[in-house]
């Protein structure tokens, strides 16, 4: 599987998903293959909606999103948005819905992580450097 360098992703594929997501409801975007949502969510410091392509994996009814910063990058905001405004909307499969977000549990993290390493290898590599690892449940409301 190709894996794109983070500056790529950052600066290209994820505004093209993100766009490409309000025109198509996500049916056309650039991480073919792998499946992603579009995390719509509350600013913790701006109060602004935000939405951020993310890739997912189905738990039952729940889906989990990770984030792991790589190293020398800032960190991403949409995990603090999620602790501090955890009432979010996704679109995935053409479809908003409204979820509910939670931090995983470490037992959840251990299962999860091996599917998660699956759809983006580098989450693994950028946790052995940073340390780093936001895992989150999101829950039907």
């Amino acid at each position: 599987t190709l894996t794109l360098p983070p500056w790529l992703v950052k600066t290209v594929v994820s505004p093209i998903d993100r766009l490409s997501f309000r025109l198509t409801g996500g049916r056309i975007r650039l991480t073919l293959g792998r499946p992603v949502l579009l995390l719509s969510s509350v600013g913790w410091r701006t109060g602004e909606v935000r939405s951020t392509p993310v890739f997912y994996l189905h738990d039952g009814e729940d889906l989990v999103v990770c984030n792991v910063r790589p190293p020398g990058e800032r960190a991403n905001p949409w995990p603090q948005n999620l602790d501090q405004h955890p009432e979010v909307e996704i679109t995935v499969d053409g479809r908003r819905r409204p979820v509910t977000a939670r931090r995983a549990s470490a037992e959840e993290i251990e299962r999860y992580w091996p599917r998660l390493i699956r759809i983006w290898p580098l989450y693994a590599e950028y946790h052995l450097q940073t340390a780093e690892r936001h895992v989150f449940v999101l829950e039907p409301r």
